[in-house]
């Protein structure tokens, strides 16, 4: 994981104690764990639909609650799966999206920004879609890099 990200998923995790649901994979009871938690951290990954239910699960669960939580929406632009995952969970509003440059302008709608989980903007270059997401999903968007925004 890079530094810049590493930096911002810890900084999240430890400035409001927050949890990944159930762990890296486990289908338990995702949404009973993020109704314990002070926020949720939900990290797409490598998704699978029953990884992905329970994504759902906890943010939802996380909306219901008033509990904050954070969406990293991994190489969102890569596939129609991520994208359709991604629009699902900005459906039930998270307080934060972490993304690289790549992936922020993938959520405003550029095509071709990113390879994979590899952006091939700067921070820099997606200001102003930062800036649309956060307006149009009613969320903080920070965008990571070597100089993170």
């Amino acid at each position: 994981m890079p530094s810049a990200t590493k930096g911002v998923k810890n900084c999240c995790i430890r400035r409001v104690g927050s949890t990944q649901p159930g762990g890296r994979r486990a289908a338990t009871s995702p949404a009973e764990l993020a109704a314990l938690a002070d926020a949720v951290y939900v990290n797409i990954g490598t998704p699978s639909p029953r990884w992905a239910d329970g994504m759902r699960l906890a943010a939802a669960q996380a909306r219901a609650d008033g509990t904050p939580w954070v969406l990293d929406p991994v190489a969102v632009g890569a596939t129609r799966y991520r994208r359709e995952l991604v629009a699902d969970l900005l459906r039930l509003r998270p307080t934060v999206v972490r993304a690289n440059a790549g992936e922020v302008l993938a959520l405003a709608g550029t095509v071709g920004a990113s390879r994979g989980v590899d952006s091939l903007a700067d921070a820099q270059d997606a200001h102003v879609a930062a800036r649309t997401v956060a307006r149009e999903h009613g969320c903080v968007v920070v965008v990571s890099g070597p100089v993170d925004l």
